[in-house]
């Protein structure tokens, strides 16, 4: 057992040494890599979600109905479709999805997030200590008000171009589903951002970020093909006790 953990360590002090050198030496195709594989099996995660939710009661409906209304696809275009009657429960993954988010990931994702992070902790080191409350507190601030809305505004905007929605169809989701998705960014992403610029130096920030962003990409997955539902939501979610007691948004 003792040897069989030894070895563990030994081969992910090989992985992390080679990973470091190819960042040293091609950091953004390097980056651009690690962003396409995880966010590759984010989307996979996602769909296989959307299975879980179909086989539920009542989460055909809930799921394929918001599908429809707001990434205008059709049964036949369904990302996880039936590959025959519902009582054989077999199902298949998108692999055009997925290749979607991979290249998003890869294409525009690694190399603006690559920049943007070395830019942020140049500008905001000008002028403040690393390291402390204010740096971080002013990181974030950027990163919220900046960063984050641009990044979903480019999300659904280019994902949706390349799954064939029309102009009108993106507008559409983005008035439906533009904020409510960037309230769970913010969530989600506050104290990972607080231990990442606090901890993690620059050049590594964005591998810190991209395995938060396989979470997030399970997310922003299933809100890009299915909107927010509410009663999707829930059920992913599984808040069935706070049924009832909030809203459904309009």
């Amino acid at each position: 057992m003792a040897l069989a953990r030894a070895s563990l360590r030994g081969f992910g002090r090989k992985l992390w040494t080679k990973y470091t050198h190819c960042l040293e030496q091609r950091p953004i195709a390097t980056q651009a890599g690690t962003s396409a594989l995880l966010w590759g099996a984010g989307d996979i995660a996602a769909q296989l979600i959307e299975d879980k939710l179909k086989d539920r009661p009542h989460g055909n409906s809930a799921v394929g109905a918001s599908c429809t209304s707001h990434t205008g696809h059709t049964s036949e275009d369904a990302i996880i479709s039936s590959s025959s009657s519902g009582s054989s429960g077999s199902s298949s993954v998108s692999c055009r999805r997925t290749a979607v988010q991979a290249a998003f990931a890869a294409l525009v994702w690694a190399p603006a997030a690559h920049h943007w992070y070395l830019a942020l902790d140049r500008c905001v080191g000008s002028f403040m200590q690393s390291g402390t409350r204010r740096f971080v507190a002013a990181k974030l601030g950027l990163e919220f008000t900046v960063l984050h809305p641009i990044f979903l505004t480019a999300f659904f905007s280019i994902v949706g171009l390349a799954n064939g929605q029309s102009v009108d169809e993106i507008q559409a989701q983005l008035q439906h589903d533009f904020w409510p998705s960037l309230a769970i960014e913010w969530s989600f992403w506050l104290p990972v951002d607080v231990a990442l610029f606090s901890f993690v130096p620059a050049r590594h920030q964005l591998l810190m970020i991209n395995c938060g962003c396989f979470v997030e990409s399970i997310v922003l997955s299933f809100i890009k093909e299915n909107g927010i539902s509410w009663v999707g939501v829930e059920q992913w979610l599984r808040v069935e006790t706070l049924a009832g007691a909030i809203p459904a948004p309009a």
